[in-house]
């Protein structure tokens, strides 16, 4: 997977975060280290992770595949913080 690193700031990326909102139900504040992302990247190869926008489109960015997203939601190396999502009507 080779050195990431920042655009912007130049300084390596190494790990994230993701919420994930269910609302009136459970979700969580995940921690993905990038020691898990390295080897499911090694596992599954590029196809397998990122999904690339589609063109004519103005992305932000590549997203992490549904797939690759849940493999690593489940890691060993990962941590969830479960949140019951609560949405007031009105």
């Amino acid at each position: 997977m080779g050195k990431i690193k920042n655009k912007g700031t130049g300084k390596k990326i190494r790990h994230f975060a993701y919420i994930q909102i269910n609302w009136n139900s459970i979700g969580g504040f995940y921690y993905i280290p990038l020691e898990a992302q390295k080897r499911l990247f090694d596992s599954v190869g590029r196809e397998g992770y990122i999904k690339l926008p589609k063109p004519g489109t103005n992305p932000r960015g590549v997203e992490i595949t549904k797939e690759a997203l849940s493999s690593l939601a489940e890691d060993e190396m990962s941590e969830v913080i479960e949140i019951f999502w609560k949405k007031d009507e009105g």
